[in-house]
């Protein structure tokens, strides 16, 4: 009785009328209620035998877990009346942790959590889940904002604002949780991602490798077979073009690379009778032809900017 009086003391002196334990705040009703139960001699036995597992107390009043750490495989976890009783605790605890986890990409925090019992009822679990499905909500917000700002102009997508949320370790948390409460949300999320990469790909033409990552990891993360199937479409779109394009330019580079010779050959030899017949070529980079006559020509002109997407031809005469 006396805790109990020096608590609401206590909480008598802050002027938001609530008493912060271990980081936590509790109102006037919270400590009734608390010492109300300590009449009930089950909860007694509940906190003796919760606060013989260490590692357990840890996590419920200060949200620490040490990678690898496993819960006390006590019998009375397995009591519903002991779940009933504990599980809003472990709610609270359970989603900042997760939440914490996903903000600073703890991916060892997470495994680490998701090994253990989790030491909620299936309503306190259910609420957990939403809790955490909307923080991943947000995120494919934030990824239809990009899209839609891709869509008018290439500065509208913003690598490093797009970055910490579909990368493989962020996309490998959320495939930690399980599947069936967050079908909805990957399915979506996964076609925001892939529709995201699509323009970083169109506009970025520096970021292609990036983007054909991202596509990959949408793909991960689709659970539906009409999105999975989508995005599949895509990435055979993308490897089907980087293909063509690396072809090309092997292509092009074997010619430059015979043109190159002759030419210097042309210049150190000019009265041996290997002489090359040729004294000039055509250098073809889409619509636009520009006559080379010699090796320095040559160079000034492939220093230039080129279009990369572009079809380049060379002519000899």
């Amino acid at each position: 009785m006396f805790q109990r009086r020096k608590l609401l003391a206590e909480l008598e002196l802050n002027a938001d009328g609530l008493l912060y334990i271990k980081n936590r705040p509790f109102s006037k009703s919270d400590i009734l209620d608390y010492f109300e139960t300590l009449q009930d001699e089950s909860v007694l036995l509940y906190h003796g035998e919760v606060g013989k597992d260490k590692i357990l107390v840890a996590f419920l009043e200060e949200g620490q877990l040490p990678e690898g750490a496993v819960f006390a495989q006590a019998d009375l976890y397995d009591d519903i009346q002991f779940l009933q009783w504990i599980s809003p605790y472990f709610y609270i605890a359970f989603t900042g942790y997760v939440k914490e986890c996903l903000q600073k990409i703890d991916e060892r925090g997470l495994q680490t959590l998701l090994q253990n019992r989790l030491l909620l009822t299936d309503y306190d679990r259910e609420r957990a889940w939403i809790q955490i499905g909307q923080l991943l909500e947000n995120n494919v917000s934030l990824l239809d904002h990009y899209h839609e700002r891709g869509a008018q102009s290439a500065a509208g997508l913003s690598i490093s604002g797009i970055s910490p949320f579909v990368t493989e370790p962020y996309i490998g948390m959320i495939l930690m949780l399980p599947k069936d409460p967050f079908a909805g949300v990957r399915d979506r999320y996964a076609f925001a991602l892939m529709q995201v990469s699509i323009h970083i790909f169109n506009k970025l033409k520096g970021s292609r490798d990036m983007a054909q990552e991202w596509i990959e990891n949408a793909r991960l993360l689709a659970v539906s077979e009409a999105v999975a199937a989508g995005v599949d479409d895509k990435i055979r779109e993308m490897r089907k073009f980087r293909k063509k394009s690396n072809a090309r330019n092997i292509r092009f580079a074997v010619v430059l690379g015979i043109i190159v010779f002759k030419l210097l050959a042309n210049q150190n030899w000019g009265s041996s009778n290997n002489t090359p017949s040729f004294t000039r070529f055509d250098y073809i980079n889409g619509k636009d032809t520009i006559t080379i006559h010699d090796i320095k020509q040559l160079d000034s002109v492939l220093h230039k900017r080129q279009s990369p997407d572009s079809i380049q031809t060379l002519q000899l005469h």
